[in-house]
C-alpha cells in the first residue's frame, strides 16, 4: 500500500513542478507581452507626437492662408458701412468680380462680357472702334476724352473696378 501513497505523492510533486516550470513560463510571456505592449505604446506615441506636430504646422499654414483672405477681403471693403446681409452679399459679390479677369474688347461693336457702348460713342466709325479719321478721338478714348477701361464700358462701377478700392 506503501508503494501507491509514495507514488501518488510523487506524481503530485511532479505536477506541482510542472505547474511551477508553466507559471514560470506564463510569468516570461506575460513580462514579454508587458515589454511589447510597453515598446508599442511608446513607438505610438511617439507616431502621434509626430502627426500631432505635422497637423499642428499644416494647421499654421492654413490659419495663415485664411488670416491672409479675410485681410484681402478687408482691404476690399474698407470704408463701406455694411447693414444688411443682403448688403453683405452684394459688397462681397462686387469685390469678387473685381478679383476676377476682365474680358477685352470684341471690337466690333457687340456686347462683350462687360458690355459695350463704344459703338453708339463713336460717329461714323462703325465696328464699334472710333478712329482718328471719322470721329476725332483716339483709340482708346471717347469723345470726351476720358479713357475707356479694358471691356470698352466707361463710368460707373466699371471705372471704380479700375481705380483700387472703393471708398
Amino acid at each position: 500500500m506503501n508503494f501507491g501513497y509514495e507514488h501518488l505523492q510523487n506524481t503530485v510533486l511532479e505536477m506541482k513542478q510542472d505547474n511551477k516550470d508553466q507559471q514560470k513560463k506564463l510569468d516570461t510571456a506575460v513580462g514579454d507581452m508587458k515589454q511589447g505592449n510597453m515598446a508599442l505604446g511608446s513607438d505610438m506615441k511617439q507616431g502621434n507626437m509626430a502627426l500631432g506636430s505635422d497637423m499642428k504646422q499644416h494647421n499654421m499654414v492654413m490659419e495663415k492662408k485664411f488670416d491672409t483672405f479675410v485681410s484681402d477681403v478687408k482691404d476690399l471693403l474698407t470704408g463701406f458701412q455694411i447693414g444688411s446681409l443682403k448688403d453683405q452679399n452684394d459688397v462681397l459679390k462686387a469685390a469678387l468680380f473685381r478679383t476676377l479677369p476682365k474680358a477685352e474688347p470684341t471690337g466690333n461693336g457687340t456686347a462683350s462680357a462687360g458690355g459695350s457702348d463704344r459703338a453708339a460713342n463713336s460717329q461714323a466709325g462703325g465696328a464699334g472702334t472710333p478712329s482718328g479719321a471719322d470721329s476725332g478721338a483716339v483709340e482708346g478714348f471717347d469723345k470726351a476724352g476720358s479713357q475707356a477701361d479694358s471691356t470698352g464700358a466707361k463710368g460707373g462701377f466699371a471705372m471704380a473696378r479700375d481705380s483700387g478700392p472703393l471708398t
